[in-house]
């Protein structure tokens, strides 16, 4: 679905509204953050194992990569790309800390369950 939204976004903006076609990088680059999130379900890990504090440490990690990555693509000016570009930064930074703390809490529990 991204890979057709992404050869369409352009022409279909310039037709509908084309005032915004300075903006369609930035609306590709959008387009990928849903599929980063995507991954985002088995998160709920964090409340069945009553680990909430690992999710907020991940949330928070993944907004200081977002900050980040947003101050150093803006650095050498504003442009509205950076935006979309950050937040998949921030949120894919997001995703690889959950599934690190995940597969932490997975081998604690299976050294627990070992005879």
């Amino acid at each position: 679905m991204i890979i057709v939204a992404w050869a369409f976004v352009g022409p279909v903006t310039r037709l509908v509204v084309p005032a915004y076609a300075g903006a369609i990088p930035a609306m590709r680059w959008a387009l990928l953050i849903p599929l980063v999130s995507s991954f985002q379900a088995i998160n709920s890990v964090f409340n069945v194992a009553r680990r909430q504090d690992l999710y907020i440490v991940a949330i928070v990690l993944g907004m200081v990569a977002y900050a980040g990555s947003l101050f150093l693509l803006t650095r050498h000016g504003v442009s509205l790309v950076a935006f979309p570009q950050a937040m998949l930064i921030g949120r894919a930074f997001y995703m690889v800390i959950s599934y690190l703390f995940i597969l932490r809490l997975r081998s604690k529990e299976l050294a627990r369950a070992a005879p």
